[in-house]
């Protein structure tokens, strides 16, 4: 009798156990979005160099940030057009912190997006870090002809789900800023 109770136990947890491992609940992510790069405008992974002011123009900046989606685990299979695997991206928000112990940071923004990374794939989108709002007022608008310069810090956090789900997910990068008015490209 016991040593069919101790049979019975131990049967029912395995299957509680394999019952377990292969939930579909939607509370699961079953891939993995990771930040393959993140470069500036001009090509390079940082910082970012910000005029202030070119040419009598104020233009945003922006950053290109590529995704990589993998799975889970390699035991996590996933076809293509099934729940589960791409993974959406829907908005992003920019922190800032000053780096150089002078400026105030800049305000904090956020903006929607829409990106679509397909599982086992990679994909990127530029994303505006700075805009024209931050530039034409305090404490960048100061920066016009003056000699200085200021550093910050962006962090970005983009803010997504995997389709099938909605469970939020989110991730990070930062990236270094150098804000001046730096001499104008001659025309």
């Amino acid at each position: 009798m016991l040593r069919k109770t101790l049979v019975l136990t131990v049967a029912l947890a395995v299957i509680a156990l394999v019952m377990t491992s292969c939930d579909n609940s939607p509370q699961q992510n079953r891939s993995v979005l990771s930040i393959e790069s993140l470069i500036t405008e001009e090509g390079f992974a940082a910082p970012v160099i910000s005029d202030v002011l070119t040419n009598g123009s104020v233009f945003p900046d922006a950053v290109t940030v590529v995704f990589q989606n993998r799975p889970y685990s390699q035991l996590i299979v996933t076809a293509p057009d099934r729940p589960y695997g791409d993974f959406e991206i829907y908005k992003y928000r920019v922190e800032w912190e000053s780096t150089d112990g002078s400026t105030p940071a800049l305000p904090t923004y956020e903006a929607d997006m829409g990106l679509t990374v397909p599982s086992f794939k990679s994909a990127g989108a530029s994303v505006m870090i700075v805009t024209w709002e931050n530039k034409a007022n305090p404490p960048l608008d100061a920066l016009v002809g003056a000699n200085q310069e200021a550093r910050m810090n962006a962090k970005i956090t983009f803010f997504g789900h995997e389709t099938g789900t909605d469970r939020e997910t989110t991730i990070q990068a930062q990236i270094g800023v150098i804000f001046a008015d730096f001499a104008d490209p001659a025309p």
